[in-house]
């Protein structure tokens, strides 16, 4: 039995990473028109783009069984179309490379799950599973009501036999590809970025190794360090494409968590640097379309279940007299202030 459960993981494992490469690879190339491959970071664009598919058709239908095997394959398939580029990334560094997927099956098997699994993390999981989105979510389920977008993407993972005991092993296939381009920085001939990458490998050693600890913002972490990286590197190459993967990143984290909004000062920077080529971005109508089209989602989906574009900022919010299911802003503004005195303790 236990060498059953350890061959189902390293599976599985490769499976799901397998099929979020497949998306990430053509979704990056949609967006940035770059045909280069590095398996960390179209690892990443593959959970935005599954964040997409996620909300999207949560609009319609629950994240069901056929859903969700559907889009594992589609993604396998996709992956099994680029086979050659990843055979050759591989063949670059064979051993480190395995090291990495050795290290992250370990962190994945004996992982603690988070002490909130039970109280909001698998209950909105189950919902997406099996309803389709709901108006006034938050008044049945105040923590429903905060935007949960790893959850969104965790709900298309669940597999038959093992059910909801495999969404977990997502965040862990996040943290893998980010070590990916960790490894891949620390070989370009570029000292600057050597040095910053291992103060965040140092970083991971010593703060985030307890991931029970940090839970979902763990993903986050690393997408906020991954835009320090994009913005060295613009600094030394000036490629538009970092500025372009700066925006998709910072957009994603922001809907991720809340506070990743605070690296929109990065945005001046790039402003500055950037400001005579402005206009480069919109003839980029790819990018364009895809910063529209997750705001309208996701702003849409928050609308739906809390009545607010973002909760519990009061501003935003919409009162009864003109949403009936929105729990009001006289609510909103007590749940604000409670959790501001729960933060100073």
């Amino acid at each position: 039995m236990l060498l059953f459960n350890i061959f189902s993981l390293i599976i599985i494992f490769i499976s799901f990473s397998l099929s979020i490469v497949g998306y990430g690879y053509h979704f990056k190339k949609y967006l940035t028109n770059e045909n280069n491959f590095e398996i960390g970071e179209s690892g990443i664009f593959g959970f935005v783009f599954l964040y997409l598919v996620a909300v999207t058709i949560h609009f319609f239908f629950s994240l069901n069984q056929v859903a969700t095997i559907t889009i594992l394959i589609i993604g396998i398939f996709l992956s099994i179309k680029i086979h050659t580029k990843i055979k050759e990334y591989f063949n670059k560094n064979l051993f480190i490379y395995l090291l990495i997927i050795s290290l992250s099956l370990i962190l994945a098997a004996t992982n603690n799950l988070h002490d909130d699994v039970y109280l909001y993390q698998l209950p909105y999981i189950k919902y997406l599973q099996s309803e389709k989105i709901i108006f006034g979510l938050s008044s049945l389920n105040d923590f429903a009501a905060y935007s949960h977008g790893l959850y969104d993407i965790m709900s298309l993972f669940k597999v038959p036999i093992f059910k909801n005991q495999t969404i977990f092993l997502i965040p862990v296939i996040f943290v893998m590809f980010f070590l990916f381009i960790l490894n891949d920085n620390l070989k370009v001939n570029k000292n600057y970025l050597k040095v910053f990458t291992y103060i965040i490998l140092f970083l991971f050693l010593f703060k985030f190794t307890r991931s029970k600890q940090f839970g979902t913002d763990v993903p986050v972490i690393c997408l906020l360090f991954l835009i320090q990286i994009y913005i060295l590197n613009y600094i030394k190459s000036e490629n538009k494409n970092y500025f372009f993967k700066y925006l998709i990143i910072f957009i994603f984290a922001v809907f991720l968590k809340i506070y990743a909004i605070f690296s929109i000062f990065y945005f001046l920077f790039f402003l500055i640097k950037f400001k005579e080529n402005i206009l480069i971005f919109f003839k980029n109508r790819n990018l364009i379309f895809f910063i529209c089209f997750i705001c309208l989602i996701t702003f849409s989906k928050n609308v739906i279940h809390t009545g607010c574009l973002m909760y519990p900022v009061t501003s935003t919010c919409l009162e009864k007299e003109n949403a009936n299911w929105s729990i009001g802003k006289k609510a909103i503004e007590l749940r604000k202030v409670s959790l501001e005195a729960e933060t100073k303790g």
